[in-house]
């Protein structure tokens, strides 16, 4: 605010989505925490959590594809209640596939494995084609050095794992030559390791901006250590 005083406001809303299969989920985060309170001597701590990154990985993915309901009917809402145009960020290959189908006539993608022309051609519809609605981008592809201020709107269907991947992204819509508000959604799976890092990535950003304003010191604890801490509390409610 006080470097672009001429941007218009950001704000941010966490949408909770209920899962299809909770059954399946609960037992997957059940059986992480059963690995995770053995205590074992044969390995050592550095592999130990990068196995534990390795299993956050699959739930948040998990998450993910039972949340996937609630994603399109939210998209779909999205279409049919305004004449906005939406950002719509995703992390994996399949679930971005998906919605290049499902949204085909009224999207362009950015991914990992489009050429610059293609990203630059993509950029250009989006921005100046009435019948293009939707940018769908990898969170890493298209979080980065791109203008997308004819976005009305931000979502994200899938999570990175930091705060600073998630203001790139919202940034493509949010910069100089933006005349409107930008809203961005997050699209949560309710009850899922989802909310848990949704709720630390919005804390550690807030402390980010504590930091650099210097009212703040440096958080050290990891979000991924900080994540085994919230899906523990959650097995004992």
């Amino acid at each position: 605010r006080d470097v672009l005083l001429d941007l218009p406001e950001k704000s941010r809303f966490v949408v909770p989505l209920e899962i299809t299969k909770p059954k399946e989920y609960h037992k997957a985060e059940n059986d992480f925490i059963g690995w995770l309170t053995k205590k074992s001597q044969s390995k050592a701590k550095k592999a130990k959590k990068a196995l534990a990154i390795v299993r956050m990985g699959y739930l948040k993915r998990l998450a993910a594809r039972l949340k996937w309901k609630g994603v399109l009917d939210w998209v779909d809402n999205f279409l049919e209640a305004s004449e906005g145009k939406l950002i719509l960020f995703a992390v994996h290959k399949k679930p971005i596939k998906l919605l290049r189908e499902r949204y085909r006539r009224r999207c362009v993608v950015i991914d990992g494995s489009t050429s610059q022309p293609k990203r630059m051609l993509a950029v250009d519809q989006f921005q100046k084609n009435k019948r293009i609605r939707i940018l769908i981008g990898n969170i890493r592809a298209a979080g980065k050095g791109l203008n997308l201020t004819a976005a009305s709107a931000v979502a994200f269907a899938e999570m990175g794992w930091t705060p600073g991947e998630h203001n790139q992204a919202e940034d493509r819509a949010h910069r100089i030559g933006q005349t409107r508000g930008l809203n961005c959604y997050y699209l949560v799976a309710n009850g899922t390791i989802e909310s848990d890092l949704c709720e630390l990535i919005q804390q550690k950003a807030s402390v980010f901006d504590s930091v650099f304003d210097g009212e703040k010191e440096v958080d050290t604890l990891d979000i991924f250590d900080q994540l085994q801490i919230e899906i523990k509390k959650r097995s004992r409610k």
